[in-house]
């Protein structure tokens, strides 16, 4: 399709925009308002994309590329590139002739699905710079087309044209026009001549878009709900939790930014009806119980009402719900009961939250483990852990024999020892004589006032427990991890961080000698530039928000 070749045209712009020294000395256009093309737009466009080339250009950009310009990006950049080197070759010649921005518009019309109706604006330095560009891609389209362009006037534009039903090329005192017919390119000189009343820009949805992002974006991207890409955005959006349809929001609005040694996207969108809004707010207190050198962090609010949500759709019923046809309890039924776990779900009024701590681990040259513990936290904010500790003794009750067949010294192993961890008496499992002698797991659990525990061993409970009393410094404190939160939309009901300098660190230590080779080679020079990761977001009756940021090291 011609749209994902001009999409990834446009990015090429923007990488070519970035990495250009003569480029960053271009002074930016303060009096240019953002998104200045969509007051030439009818509002009823399905999708619409604008690249800020200043910002792109801007030091903060430079900042954050600069590592991926290096030797070991070359391979990666041809493969990403690949498919469009005779666009770029022709862009790397016109860095100079580009100015501030490009937009791609999809506009509405009943045959979109076959032949999207589409328009790429270039602004230019002005009518000559306009034209040598404009010149540059015509000879390199007619090398790709077999035809010539013809040239002809209208409206003060120069147009070129091979026919009615082919792509076709404008140039005018500011822009430099590609757009899927002669007759589309018109409209658009129609409204750069007289800017239409109902245009995008006077929009009530595009505005709430435009207000509710960042306001130093380098790039906006606005969908109405028919556009066709707005599924797939909608299904990241909503974690795959609600289908795009009846009742979806009218836009989904994305933008992308450059902060200090990272870049960041957000996603906006109007809440959905029936979608699931938690009404907890996120305290993070796993930020605050974790040790400072945690490597990942997924925490969520909204367990119990999802859970209310599952059991009115009827999936608990079919999962925990199972009889026999005597009408007994059977499987999971027999096991736990709905009406048990109704209880214990219920209490799950504040975060649930998974993280994973420092590990010494090793992985042969097959990848398979080898030795070590994944050192791992599971935590849940619960008004009333009772009811899970009776849970969780039922289950590893359950599983204890079969753990027995599979360990010569038979079912006593797997008995539970109570440690105390401070002011909290703990459970834990010995399965160190299940699993061999290098793999040493001894998961355990303990409750507080206001929380779930459990841990792959009973050292992680202890490290919980250090820094809940305030012994050992916590993940708050972290500068890396601060930093992250601060990005993080208010207010906060989804994170997850991850620690990626620590986490590539630890997995290079675990790595066979042989494996280790290879992959200093091919893969450290690309994952070695990156510090951290971190996807926030919330669902309220106002709006979801998402932003994901990612940060290089200094």
């Amino acid at each position: 399709m011609r749209l994902v070749l001009i999409l990834g045209v446009v990015v090429a712009i923007g990488v070519l925009a970035a990495g250009s020294v003569a480029a960053a000395l271009i002074l930016r256009d303060t009096g240019r308002p953002p998104e200045a093309t969509a007051q030439y737009i009818p509002a009823d466009v399905d999708f619409y994309l604008y690249l800020d080339l200043d910002d792109v250009r801007g030091d903060l950009a430079s900042q954050f590329l600069a590592p991926f310009r290096s030797e070991a990006f070359e391979s990666v950049r041809d493969d990403f590139l690949g498919e469009i080197q005779k666009e770029i070759d022709l862009l790397e010649g016109s860095t100079s002739l580009i100015g501030a921005d490009v937009t791609v518009a999809l506009f509405a019309g009943e045959n979109k699905s076959v032949e999207p109706d589409w328009a790429v604006f270039a602004q230019t330095k002005g009518r000559d710079a306009g034209g040598t560009f404009a010149e540059r891609v015509r000879e390199t389209l007619s090398e790709d087309q077999g035809v010539p362009f013809s040239q002809e006037a209208y409206l003060g534009a120069d147009l070129f044209v091979v026919n009615d039903q082919e792509p076709a090329l404008a140039v005018t005192d500011e822009y430099v026009i590609y757009g899927v017919n002669p007759a589309r390119l018109k409209a658009t000189i129609d409204n750069l001549a007289t800017p239409p009343s109902n245009s995008l820009a006077k929009d009530e949805a595009f505005l709430k878009a435009t207000a509710s992002l960042p306001s130093d974006r380098s790039a906006f991207v606005f969908l109405r709900n028919d556009s066709p890409s707005l599924g797939e955005v909608f299904e990241l959006a909503t974690l795959g939790t609600v289908p795009l349809g009846e009742g979806s929001p009218e836009f989904a609005a994305a933008s992308a930014s450059f902060i200090e040694r990272g870049v960041r996207l957000d996603l906006y969108m109007d809440p959905v009806e029936g979608g699931l809004i938690p009404t907890a707010e996120n305290r993070l207190l796993s930020a605050d119980r974790l040790p400072e050198d945690a490597l990942m962090l997924v925490s969520f609010v909204g367990a119990n009402e999802a859970w209310q949500q599952f059991r009115d759709s009827g999936g608990a019923d079919d999962l925990f719900g199972q009889t026999n046809r005597a009408g007994e309890p059977e499987g999971l039924a027999a096991m736990i009961g709905l009406s048990a776990l109704d209880s214990v779900m219920g209490t799950l009024t504040g975060e649930v939250a998974l993280a994973l701590l420092p590990s010494d681990i090793r992985i042969d040259s097959d990848g398979d483990f080898e030795s070590g513990v994944i050192n791992a936290l599971l935590m849940a904010e619960t008004a009333d852990a009772s009811g899970f500790e009776a849970i969780l003794d039922i289950a590893l009750g359950l599983f204890a024999p079969a753990l027995s067949m599979m360990d010569p010294e038979g079912p006593q192993s797997f008995q539970p020892t109570q440690i105390d961890i401070g002011e909290y008496q703990a459970k834990s499992w010995d399965l160190s004589g299940l699993l061999g002698e290098t793999i040493n797991y001894e998961p355990g659990y303990l409750i507080t006032e206001d929380m779930l525990v459990i841990g792959s061993t009973t050292d992680n409970l202890r490290d919980f427990n250090a820094a809940l009393t305030g012994d050992t410094s916590s993940l708050r404190s972290n500068k890396t991890f601060s930093k992250a939160l601060d990005l993080a939309p208010d207010p906060l009901q989804f994170l997850m961080y991850a620690d990626i300098a620590g986490i590539v660190e630890m997995v290079e230590n675990a790595m066979a000698p042989e494996t280790l080779v290879e992959y200093t080679q091919q893969v450290k020079p690309i994952v070695a530039p990156f510090e951290s990761l971190v996807v926030a977001g919330s669902s309220t009756a106002e709006a979801i928000r998402f932003t994901l940021a990612i940060t290089i090291k200094e």
